[in-house]
């Protein structure tokens, strides 16, 4: 009965004998490599770009909010020349007004270049002024008495505003073998232009036609910004005041600008 458990154990000695000896022959198989995880790297997130103010210009160069307002158009305006004497105003703010149209009047004194012609003379007695001023109307001119001071008289031959007329008379003058007197100086007196109420440049295109088929001399068509730049401070008048005026003499009453 001893001896079973005896075989048992040098059995079980020698099934581990057995396994040792099979552990020194065979090595452990080694484990595999870790593989190798290649992930993409994930492309930088552009930074939104910043809100465009209203007033700035977008990619295409225009504002949204401009893009959908209607333009506005440009406006004009019609202006006569000048008038330097009332009594033409006058009459062409008449011509106009019954022409139905809405004619404004620009009222303002300014520096007018004056040309005077007188007889080269001065006399201390009136009938000898007279007696001269009589010698120029026998020649075929107007002539006027005047008094330069209070010791003398002269004769006036013509006083005007336009230097073409002026040159007219100065030639007949010269033509006339009388000795004459010139002289060109600034005077500040009162002056009148006539103008509208402004519109798009096709109308006042066709009110600029208009006028020239009335026989109003040498109306200027402007843009609204220039005019107001040389006239808008000036008062406007329904049309020259009504009062008495001595009428100048040698006609040319009218000068332009």
């Amino acid at each position: 009965m001893k001896r079973a458990p005896r075989m048992a154990w040098q059995a079980a000695g020698a099934a581990l004998l057995g396994w040792l000896a099979w552990l020194a022959w065979q090595p452990p198989t080694p484990a595999p490599p870790p593989l190798q995880v290649r992930a993409p790297i994930p492309e930088p997130v552009p930074e939104p770009a910043p809100e465009q103010l209203p007033n700035e210009a977008s990619a295409a160069g225009q504002q949204p909010d401009r893009a959908k307002r209607p333009a506005t158009p440009r406006l004009w305006r019609v202006v006569t020349h000048r008038f330097v004497w009332k009594q033409a105003a006058r009459e062409l703010h008449k011509q106009l007004a019954d022409a139905g149209l809405p004619v404004r009047v620009i009222a303002r004194k300014e520096d007018v270049e004056l040309h005077a012609f007188d007889d080269a003379r001065l006399f201390t007695r009136r009938a000898d002024a007279v007696k001269a001023r009589q010698a120029w109307k026998n020649k075929g001119f107007e002539a006027s008495l005047i008094r330069p001071d209070e010791a003398h008289f002269g004769v006036a031959l013509g006083r005007l505003y336009l230097a073409a007329y002026a040159r007219q008379l100065q030639a007949r003058l010269a033509a006339s073998g009388m000795r004459y007197r010139y002289e060109r100086r600034l005077v500040h007196i009162p002056t009148w232009r006539f103008t509208f109420p402004p519109t798009p440049k096709p109308a006042a295109e066709k009110l600029w036609n208009r006028l020239q088929q009335m026989g109003v001399a040498d109306p200027v068509l402007m843009p609204e910004r220039q005019f107001q730049s040389l006239y808008g401070k000036a008062p406007a008048e329904t049309g020259p005041a009504r009062r008495a005026q001595t009428r100048p003499t040698n006609s040319a009453k009218r000068s332009k600008r």
